[in-house]
């Protein structure tokens, strides 16, 4: 390696720019991901939904779909009866407000348990203040 080339201005200020972008790179495809991870989950939400209504499957169908997904897919995380619940309940909360499901997206899939009150026993909905102070703000940001 070079020691007079990285003691140079120009190379460190070079590198450093390179670092940002790498950084900046990083961020946008994580926040891609978890975008598609998010439409991913409220698609299966749906679909759960959907086919319970259809079929008039009750509660058991979740259980047996993280069952068959986790053995399908065994290298992939996210498919525990609870995170079907959860993707469940996220379809329900944020079906019709297309907004709100941009701001949501920002969040994993563990935070939409927490957002959306999901507990081991207790599958309810509530959309918390900080969620709603985000959704106003949101929507005041687009409207200006």
């Amino acid at each position: 390696m070079d020691s007079d080339l990285i003691e140079q201005p120009a190379y460190v200020k070079f590198l450093d720019v390179l670092k940002e972008h790498i950084r900046i790179a990083q961020t946008r495809a994580v926040l891609s991901i978890n975008k598609e991870l998010i439409s991913l989950y409220g698609d299966i939400g749906k679909r759960i939904v959907e086919s319970q209504k259809e079929m008039g499957w009750g509660k058991s169908v979740v259980e047996q779909l993280a069952f068959d997904l986790r053995r399908e897919f065994p290298d992939v995380r996210g498919f525990s009866a609870r995170n079907l619940w959860v993707m469940r309940l996220f379809y329900l909360a944020y079906k019709d407000d297309q907004n709100l499901r941009q701001v949501v997206a920002e969040y994993s899939l563990r935070d939409m348990g927490k957002l959306i009150g999901v507990s081991e026993y207790k599958h309810t909905l509530k959309l918390p203040k900080e969620l709603s102070c985000q959704r106003r703000t949101h929507n005041n940001w687009q409207n200006s």
